[in-house]
């Protein structure tokens, strides 16, 4: 939805994309000591902005338009961490805005429910980063059945957002000395800075939940990967109200996503400090049980897989982990398993790959030959070597087996040759079976 107020101002955007060099001069230079988002500059640091982030700059502003580092890029980056990737936000409206972002030559990335919301990503042909670049917005309604209206004033976009650090803003024209000033419309600075940093919402804990359940998995997520503190009211909040899923007052299951339930939890693995502080919080709010019902878990190992940083934050290894080795060591106990992952939005690639790693923990000579033959499941050796030594698979089994991935095939025809004639067809899989579980013991034995 585009008000009347948001024009659409005169982009060279044709020209532009003749002139390899767009972006690389900022025009009116002397608009960089100045703002006109009505929100003065709390702090100015130190942060290395990447080239491709500073031509988009020069770009937008010659253009007439704005553009802001947001989120959590800002964050990090006030933080002293290397942001991960590059949030923006700009006050030119979507066709304006992809009609300056054609003119870069970067490539288009399509994500349908992103477009909808005025969020385009961009990768760039020179450094094939990604950049996400949104279009000031404000909501209308609650967030879980709003309509996204755009909107030219910054603060009604930051409103909008989860946690006040993730509120602040990197104003790209506005430099001292080489720093960059820090623009905060809700205290997220004042709460980053903290000898213990606080994460609290915007206005009312539980309003705030209530209109988007996945800040209860954030919340946890950004405790644990910081090791920040949750604030009182929104500890409360949770607690008082801890459903990812509710049924709304129509009958209709209504919150948090199998999808994004599975996507929050391989989040919170990859970018933790602690395996134990993080499922720790899971369970102290009672949300692992609403992430993987349904399937008995095991915290016993996670202090031991912390010995294996190649592997430790790795959410299908951690899940393994989870899982343990003799809850799941049977054909039917492993078929459940397939199909309650399956249920929980677990493409056919991540349940494959449980259940290998989970027969590796039973490791059989008929197991070793029936995994040999799955061809699209594959570890990196290193991988395998830590996995095996923290679930204690004796060398022996663990090197044979390694060595028996890379061994040749077994030739079906110099097992048929030496079959007693007339042949039986049944024979000939049962005799080249046990001929790949010779191969395996004889390299078991070898090492």
């Amino acid at each position: 939805m585009l008000p009347e107020a948001l024009e659409i101002r005169q982009t060279p955007a044709q020209s532009l994309a003749k002139n390899p060099e767009w972006g690389e001069s900022l025009e009116n230079p002397e608009k960089l000591q100045t703002s006109e988002t009505g929100l003065k500059a709390k702090e100015f640091v130190e942060i290395q902005i990447p080239p491709e982030v500073l031509k988009l700059r020069n770009l937008f502003n010659n253009s007439g338009y704005r553009i802001w580092v947001v989120g959590g890029s800002a964050r990090d980056a006030i933080l002293n961490l290397e942001p991960k990737d590059w949030d923006l936000i700009t006050d030119a409206p979507p066709e304006a805005k992809n009609q300056l972002l054609k003119s870069t030559g970067w490539s288009f990335k399509s994500v349908p429910r992103q477009e909808s919301n005025g969020i385009t990503s961009m990768v760039s042909s020179h450094t094939n980063e990604e950049y996400e670049i949104a279009t000031l917005r404000t909501d209308s309604g609650e967030r879980r059945n709003n309509q996204v209206t755009y909107s030219t004033n910054l603060r009604n976009d930051l409103v909008r957002r989860d946690f006040t650090f993730n509120t602040l803003v990197i104003d790209l024209l506005n430099q001292v000395d080489g720093k960059y000033a820090v623009l905060d419309y809700t205290g997220g600075l004042e709460d980053l800075k903290k000898p213990c940093p606080i994460i609290q919402t915007l206005g009312d804990a539980s309003e705030k939940l209530i209109g988007d359940r996945s800040r209860i998995l954030r919340a946890v997520m950004f405790a644990s990967r910081f090791n920040f503190q949750i604030s009182k009211e929104l500890d409360q909040a949770i607690k008082s109200d801890n459903q990812l899923t509710v049924i709304n007052s129509k009958g209709e299951i209504e919150g948090v996503t199998k999808e994004s339930k599975k996507e929050q939890l391989f989040k919170g693995i990859k970018t933790t400090l602690s395996l134990q502080n993080y499922f720790k919080l899971m369970n102290d709010y009672d949300l692992l049980s609403q992430v993987l019902p349904e399937i008995k878990l095991d915290f016993s190992q996670l202090e031991n897989l912390e010995n294996y940083p190649n592997i430790s934050r790795d959410p299908i290894f951690v899940i393994v982990s989870l899982l343990g080795n003799s809850s799941y060591s049977d054909r039917d106990q492993l078929e459940k398993l397939s199909g309650l992952l399956k249920i929980l939005k677990y493409n056919k690639l991540e349940v494959a790959k449980i259940i290998y790693l989970l027969k590796l923990t039973n490791l059989t000579p008929e197991i070793a030959v029936n995994l040999k033959k799955d061809q699209k499941i594959s570890f990196e050796t290193d991988l395998l070597k830590s996995f095996f030594s923290f679930t204690k698979v004796e060398p022996r089994t663990s090197n044979g087996f390694i060595a028996y991935l890379d061994s040749p095939k077994i030739n079906a025809k110099s097992i048929i040759d030496n079959l007693p004639k007339p042949i039986d067809p049944k024979l000939i899989s049962i005799a080249v079976q046990d001929a790949e579980i010779l191969v395996f013991t004889e390299l078991c034995d070898k090492n």
